[in-house]
């Protein structure tokens, strides 16, 4: 006997909290007897990615490859600084996106003892 998932989005206020068999204002031995049925009101903890790694991903893009090509060419050619500009270009776009990327991380990390 297989038990179908209602789709709780079409589904009344009132139609989905008697399938929950809830209502619109529960007891506190309600709120433990949930509690100790489905566990803490918590998001799960995703696995962070280290730091080195999260960096070295900013390289990891058709237009860097083109970018580090062009600088690796123009340094065989002799135009040096063209060759060190490119590559600055790179590095400060890679610094940007690392800590752009870090900052949403940094956020949940710093909220997490706000969600409870």
């Amino acid at each position: 006997m297989t038990t179908e998932t209602p789709a709780w989005h079409a589904l009344s206020g009132e139609d989905a909290l008697s399938a929950l068999d809830s209502n619109r204002v529960g007891t506190h031995a309600e709120a433990v007897q949930r509690f100790e049925r489905h566990g803490p009101n918590a998001l799960p903890i995703a696995a962070g990615v280290h730091p080195i790694m999260r960096f070295l991903a900013q390289f990891n893009s058709a237009l860097t490859y083109f970018l580090m090509t062009a600088a690796f060419a123009a340094g065989l050619l002799g135009h040096l600084v063209d060759a060190v500009v490119i590559a600055i270009v790179v590095l400060v776009n890679a610094v940007v996106g690392f800590a752009h990327e870090g900052s949403p991380s940094l956020a949940q990390k710093l909220g997490e003892g706000a969600i409870m």
